[in-house]
């Protein structure tokens, strides 16, 4: 007697139900479910205990608070009185009164955009150009412990993440050791900031300058940066290696 469609269908929804089972009650997705709603309870817990907290204000008329960041040394103006900004940054008593210079809409902007004003972080940027110059750098090879440390920006506005990798090949130091190098290659700075205006359409936008190879070179009008200013390239040429030495002869730092 041969089999009917209904047959065949009994068959497959048997089938399909027992696969089903087969995946839910495995071990992995019991471990991802979990890994899933552990991950979001302690989220959810970090917001509410570091929730910011209001604080209370006298001072009449719309104004802006000076929010500092201990750790970065970044700083901003914020329309809010909220007692920390994105976790790092904590308002400090400092403000400025609201105009066409310091609005709540271009405040926004900047926060949203992760932009810092050049005159209110000029400690910021003398610190980061003292690391982030020219120098010379000696590769080793063979080095399996190296350690790469990658800086990007984070899930969360305003917070950063650093990723480490190991890998094997060239161990880059910034002086030579006890053998001759394998390799040299000339770390190169340029930097970058940006002009805020409003568009066609009266919303703001931020426009990046060409990069400089002096930060004192940026143009006017060219208020803003971002964190990471700075974008480097490594030239493994001789000829603008020695170009380099003979400049900075005696002056090579160490980092």
């Amino acid at each position: 007697m041969g089999k009917s469609k209904y047959d065949f269908k009994f068959r497959w929804r048997y089938d399909y139900r027992y696969r089903l089972d087969d995946i839910i009650f495995s071990p992995e997705f019991i471990y991802g479910v979990s890994s899933i709603a552990i991950v979001g309870a302690i989220g959810l817990g970090c917001y509410f205990i570091f929730k910011p907290k209001k604080v209370d204000c006298n001072i009449e008329g719309e104004h802006a608070h000076l929010y500092e960041c201990e750790e970065s040394g970044l700083n901003r103006y914020l329309v809010s009185e909220d007692d920390s900004y994105l976790f790092d940054f904590n308002r400090s008593d400092k403000y400025v009164y609201t105009d066409e210079t310091y609005n709540k809409e271009l405040l926004d902007y900047l926060g949203k955009e992760r932009l810092y004003e050049i005159k209110l972080n000029e400690d910021y940027i003398a610190n980061t150009l003292e690391e982030m110059t020219d120098h010379i750098e000696y590769g080793y090879t063979g080095n399996d412990h190296d350690v790469v440390y990658v800086y990007q920006p984070g899930v969360i506005p305003g917070m950063d993440y650093i990723g480490i990798s190991r890998r094997h090949g060239t161990d880059w130091k910034n002086e030579k050791e006890y053998e001759e190098p394998d390799e040299v290659r000339l770390c190169h700075y340029t930097y970058t900031a940006y002009k805020v205006e409003k568009n066609d359409k009266g919303k703001y936008e931020c426009i990046p300058c060409e990069p400089v190879e002096n930060f004192e070179d940026i143009p006017e009008g060219y208020d803003y940066i971002d964190k990471y200013f700075y974008n480097v390239e490594y030239i493994f040429d001789e000829d603008a290696i020695k170009e380099f030495e003979n400049k900075n002869s005696g002056s090579q730092r160490t980092r």
